[in-house]
């Protein structure tokens, strides 16, 4: 193997070093702050401001591991900045001084106004429903591998994106708005992202089984790399094989 390679191989590993780390740290932080919460529940404080850190600690830490799963940059990335602004808001909303949600609560309900603390608890409101339908799409993507050759499934994929999206952007307007949108609207753009993450669902399980039946009748990869089935290497479906593995590897130095 030549320093080059040595030197990648290397660096590789210690990427791996660190994202295994970096696991099992969100997993302790996870832990510690599940156990903390149990403890501030029995002591009768869980109306405290430390209940409330804690429990901001707990789901944003869900969040990064949520995020682990996600098999697109840009979307691991989207959470991770979502994550950390959630974190923040909830940091204000915990310690703002002032915790009445209206300027004025005797008014009329048409004219009751949010005071700061209100905007706020809205905003992080929204911010959270925004989170859990990227971490929903980042466990969708899982599938993608098993979609991304065939056409038609690829733009199912991208519709239920759009979709997910689309439908957690409506809540989350209604939720910053303090008004009902179109319900019907809200609603018919939820079950049209549903139905197309069950089909992504449905056809991921179906492709992944005919793709593992595929990589059962190939012979050993080593095999082909040694010579030792016999193969041509002018032979097209050779070569479409070896296309797919080093497409398959680039995708995954990628990540």
């Amino acid at each position: 193997m030549s320093d080059a390679n040595e030197t990648a191989a290397a660096a590789e590993t210690a990427r791996g070093s660190r994202r295994r780390l970096g696991f099992w740290v969100l997993v302790g932080v996870l832990a510690a702050s599940g156990v903390a919460m149990a403890f501030i529940v029995l002591f009768g404080l869980a109306e405290s401001q430390a209940f409330s850190l804690t429990w901001r600690i707990f789901v944003a830490d869900v969040y990064l591991i949520a995020s682990l799963a996600a098999q697109h940059e840009w979307l691991k990335r989207t959470i991770w900045i979502g994550t950390a602004v959630s974190f923040l808001l909830g940091v204000l909303v915990t310690f703002w001084p002032d915790d009445d949600y209206y300027l004025d609560s005797s008014v009329d309900y048409e004219n009751l106004q949010r005071a700061p603390f209100g905007v706020l608890n809205d905003v992080d409101a929204a911010t959270h429903i925004m989170l859990v339908a990227l971490v929903v799409l980042g466990f969708l993507s899982l599938g993608y591998r098993y979609l991304r050759d065939e056409r038609v499934l690829r733009i199912i994929y991208i519709a239920t994106f759009v979709a997910g999206l689309a439908a957690a952007g409506t809540w989350a307007i209604e939720a910053l708005a303090q008004s009902w949108l179109d319900t019907p609207v809200q609603l018919g753009i939820l079950i049209l992202a549903l139905t197309a993450a069950a089909i992504v669902i449905i056809a991921a399980l179906v492709q992944r089984k005919a793709w593992k039946d595929r990589e059962a009748a190939i012979p050993d990869r080593a095999a082909l790399g040694s010579g030792v089935v016999g193969a041509r290497l002018d032979d097209p479906e050779l070569r479409a094989l070896v296309r797919r593995y080093v497409d398959e590897y680039l995708e995954e130095r990628g990540r």
